[in-house]
């Protein structure tokens, strides 16, 4: 969830309060950011790549 939501539904003025309290942060949730971030820059430097080729067709 959106740390921003969590603060408006806690009414929280400073978001600094909602990080301490629901921001926490674990090697596994580490672990899955990585992972996104990852998988994210595969899917970007495949599409890069499809392009690429796409030109080299003449098909874009």
């Amino acid at each position: 969830m959106n740390i921003k939501v969590i603060q408006s539904i806690m009414g929280h003025k400073d978001i600094q309060t909602t990080m301490d309290i629901y921001a926490e942060i674990t090697g596994d949730k580490k672990k899955k950011s990585l992972e996104q971030v990852f998988n994210q820059m595969k899917l970007f430097s495949f599409k890069i790549e499809c392009e690429r080729f796409l030109r080299m067709e003449g098909d874009l």
